[in-house]
């Protein structure tokens, strides 16, 4: 089982924080390759541009490796600080099925519409 689905049974705040922490590192992890392959695409597209000039031979701009390595670690830390952040509202929701069918539910007396919630207002 996941730490999702454990967190939900048991209610431990161990499995959270593993969940959260899995979930931080998949999308630094995404978040950051990304970003890494943007910034090293757009800078060799930039130069296959610009090679037409007379005197440049280089295929890959000098700094490139640096801004790529630059960019793949901002990703990584904006990917996982976002997805810790926004996982926080994970923290206490409980979404375990009651185990009663939906007819059962639609039947019970605390479905049921009581009479001021179904008159009608008059104006």
């Amino acid at each position: 089982m996941d730490d999702w689905t454990l967190y939900q049974l048991t209610g431990d705040p161990a499995y959270i924080q593993s969940f959260r922490r899995k979930r931080a590192l998949k999308h630094a992890a995404m978040g950051g390759s990304f970003l890494g392959l943007a910034v090293v695409s757009t800078g060799l597209v930039m130069t296959e541009v610009t090679s037409n000039r007379p005197g440049q031979q280089s295929f890959v701009p000098p700094n490139l490796p640096k801004k790529a390595l630059a960019a793949t670690a901002l990703g990584c830390a904006l990917g996982a600080g976002l997805s810790w952040w926004k996982s926080r509202d994970f923290v206490g929701s409980f979404i375990v099925p009651s185990g009663l069918k939906d007819e059962e539910l639609a039947e019970s007396p605390e479905t049921q519409p009581t009479a001021a919630a179904t008159k009608k207002r008059t104006f």
